[in-house]
């Protein structure tokens, strides 16, 4: 004949039960300090991937800012399609913002400026298509905003397309 062991309402014997109840060995000194830096560490990029985001983010709204405030100043020049002036305000706003490229498009969707010498075989840009404020992309790591250009509300001139690594 087999003897029965009682059993707790959970299905452990009562000796496993005492045995889970029974107190542990502490950690060494050394298990805790390895916990804390690790947890310290883990804090750290936690920490730091939200920092990331929260300055990406302020980063594309001061370019898209800083674009749609080009376009408006842009607007006389794009309207009698002066090239002159709109290769020298590009060149300038270029270098002064640190902008990769800066192009702008006529009515028609034709090049009338660029920092980029190979922006007159690009492809044309649809007006249609472009957003009356800044839209913000990430084009191979680049950000890219893209906006029209208005004489007033819904009277599209041109377009204007901006170009920074981000820093």
């Amino acid at each position: 004949m087999s003897e029965v062991t009682p059993q707790t309402e959970t299905g452990q014997t009562v000796k496993e039960r005492e045995e889970s109840l029974a107190p542990r060995k502490p950690l060494s000194p050394l298990a805790k300090r390895l916990l804390g830096i690790g947890l310290g560490v883990l804090t750290f990029f936690v920490v730091s991937g939200i920092v990331n985001f929260r300055l990406d983010a302020v980063r594309s709204a001061t370019f898209g800012q800083g674009v749609d405030a080009l376009a408006q100043a842009i607007v006389d020049p794009v309207l009698v399609s002066d090239r002159n002036k709109l290769g020298q305000i590009v060149q300038r706003s270029a270098s002064a913002s640190g902008y990769e490229t800066i192009t702008i498009y006529g009515r028609e969707g034709q090049v009338l400026a660029s920092t980029n010498r190979l922006a007159d075989q690009a492809a044309a840009i649809k007006l249609e298509s472009a957003p009356e404020k800044a839209r913000v992309t990430k084009e191979n790591s680049r950000l890219v905003a893209r906006r029209a250009i208005f004489l007033a509300e819904g009277n599209r001139i041109g377009a204007i397309k901006v170009t920074a690594l981000p820093r």
